[in-house]
């Protein structure tokens, strides 16, 4: 009985090791995975031109590292609290409240004036403005214990909802050229980041 109970503690020791080493594992695959495609991505079809390649990339290196870990934190808390692995931020209209900014400006000032606004300045005063927003969205969870969970995602659903109707209806009525330069703005590409907001974006997202 006793080299029975030392055996069964003994593989139940080595399956319990196995399986907390598995994600440490996995992790440390993908990390060198990750290494590897930016060695690739950074070293291929140089042609010897690295004082332009090398900072570059670099710069898209850094900003698709900021955005993944932005996105990936936000949702994984988002659906943590949800408790739902389906939902995203997204359903909360951020990203509609982002668009109706734009759009609001080329509707009032033309699209010239989005085009030469300083990017910190209008960086500085969308950060504020969609802070301002998520603050009195989550006030109704945190300062009114009586509402649910479910009723603060149903109210940011029916205000993206209000955003992106506001946003369709103020296209609509601009010019065409300054629908495009909306187009332009509403699309993000990482060929075109702007290196003086990316020190900003990086201590926003890991202070947060």
């Amino acid at each position: 009985p006793v080299s029975v109970s030392t055996t069964a503690i003994a593989q139940g020791v080595r399956t319990h090791w196995r399986t907390d080493r598995t994600p440490l594992l996995r992790l440390g695959l993908l990390l060198l995975a990750t290494i590897a495609t930016i060695v690739f991505f950074m070293t291929i079809n140089t042609r010897g031109n690295w004082d332009f390649v090398l900072p570059f990339r670099a710069r898209k290196v850094v900003a698709m590292a900021i955005v993944g870990i932005a996105i990936s934190v936000s949702t994984v808390a988002f659906q943590t609290i949800t408790e739902n692995r389906i939902l995203t931020p997204a359903i909360m209209g951020f990203d509609a409240l982002y668009m109706l900014i734009q759009t609001m400006v080329v509707f009032f000032f033309g699209g010239h004036t989005l085009l030469t606004l300083d990017p910190k300045m209008q960086f500085g005063v969308e950060v504020a403005i969609m802070t301002v927003f998520s603050t009195a969205l989550f006030w109704v969870l945190f300062l009114r214990s009586r509402y649910s969970l479910y009723l603060l995602v149903m109210i940011g659903i029916i205000f993206g909802a209000l955003f992106r109707s506001l946003t369709n209806f103020a296209q609509r009525m601009i010019e065409p050229s300054d629908f495009a330069v909306l187009q332009d703005v509403g699309f993000a590409s990482f060929n075109a980041i702007d290196e003086s907001l990316l020190g900003v974006a990086t201590v926003l997202v890991l202070a947060s």
